[in-house]
């Protein structure tokens, strides 16, 4: 069951190797899903070609505070 205080963290970022072959930046995306098919989604872009400060890993931090007294069914994490 899930409670106030908890969240789902990870990170993005890209390999060094497709910093500059990738024109328009990447999206990324977290999918939560609970017991009762109720989704949410955040999504995260980077684009280290132009930005320099996109040349790291980025933390990402969703508050599943929304889903408190349920079960988590599905978590999705990756690129769109």
């Amino acid at each position: 069951m899930v409670t106030p205080e908890m969240s789902f963290r990870g990170y993005v970022g890209l390999h060094q190797e497709v910093w500059d072959k990738n024109k328009d930046g990447v999206q990324f995306s977290v999918e939560i899903e609970d017991q009762d098919g109720n989704r949410y989604e955040q999504r995260y872009f980077s684009h280290p070609r132009k930005k320099r400060g996109d040349r790291r890993w980025k933390r990402v931090v969703v508050s599943l505070s929304r889903f408190t007294g349920k079960k988590i069914k599905n978590v999705f994490f990756g690129v769109l």
